[in-house]
């Protein structure tokens, strides 16, 4: 099974969570996962911290909305995904530019088929 990215949402705080639940709408979304970047001794760092907040935030969000409040979020290490996804668009073609916004999207694919992987649909 292969993740392919469908969307990037940009990360203005006061508009992410209401954009995403347009596409968890439109797609029927059941489950979230979202890239936890650990740390290389496997703790969580200030990012991770970050991530987190930002769970308990789409979690309180979901829970008030009939629509979406069955959908879970979960979290998927993401660790070395940048790099793996870089390594996939070395030869792409891409301007640096433009392969920037193409690794985040790449990432985003290797975690969701990280997480497939082990627990298939």
């Amino acid at each position: 099974m292969f993740a392919q990215p469908l969307t990037t949402i940009p990360n203005k705080q006061h508009s992410v969570i209401n954009d995403l639940f347009g596409v968890l709408r439109e797609h029927e979304v059941s489950s979230i996962v979202i890239g936890l970047p650990y740390e290389l001794d496997g703790s969580i760092g200030e990012q991770g911290q970050k991530v987190e907040a930002f769970q308990r935030r789409l979690n309180k969000a979901l829970a008030k909305d009939e629509q979406l409040s069955s959908i879970e979020t979960l979290f998927w290490d993401e660790r070395f995904t940048t790099a793996q996804a870089d390594r996939v668009l070395v030869g792409s073609g891409l301007k640096n530019s433009d392969r920037s916004s193409a690794s985040d999207r790449v990432a985003a694919a290797l975690i969701l088929e990280g997480y497939l992987a082990t627990n298939p649909i």
